[in-house]
């Protein structure tokens, strides 16, 4: 048992194994992480991962010997719509180019956690299109949430076939469904009731 946690160590390398966001080895101070998914793909997230690579010196997976970039690919980042994107230092950076890396990087060298010269993640839920039959305002949602019953709200959930972000894509109306029937105490298990 390690003392002060009172788990295995095994139990941490477990962990640390399975979640990307946890590291057995020393990282850089800076990180890069590029999204990889076919879509990041399709829309040219090889070539700037090409251009990161040559504006560091690095290939992907590696740490610089100064400690100070590590350059890698992740999994999806959740911004399939502003591909290729990538996570810089937990900041979301979409619609990348090549061309996009000599400012980034200089931008990074010259003072770690300023603003970076590129798009952040531009809100498109709000638009019309696939997703949505029609344009809304900000509350429209919870507004909509709040006139139907706990039950009506876990259904269309369900029927919406929303899932999970967190890897394994878990049915999101099943989880709410699961948890509403939960017994415990305490003021929202009695919400819960209702």
């Amino acid at each position: 048992m390690q003392p002060g946690l009172g788990i295995h160590p095994v139990e941490v390398e477990d962990m640390v194994s399975f979640y990307a966001f946890l590291d057995l080895k020393p990282r850089g101070r800076c990180r890069i992480r590029l999204s990889k998914t076919p879509i990041s793909l399709m829309q040219g997230a090889k070539e700037v991962a090409a251009a990161l690579e040559l504006a560091l010196g690095l290939h992907l997976g590696e740490t610089s010997a100064d400690g100070a970039f590590t350059l890698e690919w992740t999994s999806d980042i959740g911004m399939a719509d502003q591909e290729p994107a990538a996570l810089i230092d937990g900041k979301i950076l979409t619609e990348l180019t090549p061309d996009d890396v000599p400012d980034i990087i200089a931008a990074l060298r010259q003072s770690p956690g300023t603003a970076l010269p590129k798009n952040s993640v531009r809100s498109s839920l709000a638009l019309a299109g696939p997703l949505l039959a029609m344009p809304f305002a900000a509350g429209d949602g919870i507004r909509a949430a709040l006139t139907r019953s706990p039950d009506q709200v876990v259904e269309e959930i369900t029927k919406a076939k929303l899932r999970g972000r967190g890897g394994a894509g878990f049915p999101t109306g099943m989880k709410w469904r699961l948890t509403r029937k939960a017994v415990g105490q305490g003021p929202l298990c009695r919400l819960q009731r209702r």
